[in-house]
């Protein structure tokens, strides 16, 4: 999932998104990478506000942390339309 959401491949992500509604065959919350970042952090690195609006509906992960201490909403401009659709999803 993570090389997935890293080169955008909305896709990819929306059948394992239908597919795990059936099964329980992927993680969304799962952590990898050398910076251990969640799909959130992927998708945010990227600027893919189609991916994040994607993994929202799926994932709870947004206060975990990476290897330098930062959630996903920390990469975030404030201003940004990711920032305020990621707060306001974590407020729910």
């Amino acid at each position: 999932m993570h090389i997935a959401v890293a080169y955008g491949n909305i896709k990819a992500v929306n059948f394992a998104i239908k597919f795990n509604q059936q099964q329980k065959a992927f993680n969304f919350d799962s952590v990898g990478g050398e910076r251990q970042w969640t799909l959130l952090h992927y998708a945010i690195e990227f600027t893919n506000l189609q991916m994040v609006t994607a993994l929202l509906n799926v994932t709870k992960q947004f206060f975990t942390t990476d290897i330098n201490g930062k959630t996903a909403m920390e990469m975030c401009p404030y201003s940004s339309p990711i920032y305020k659709l990621i707060r306001a999803r974590s407020r729910t």
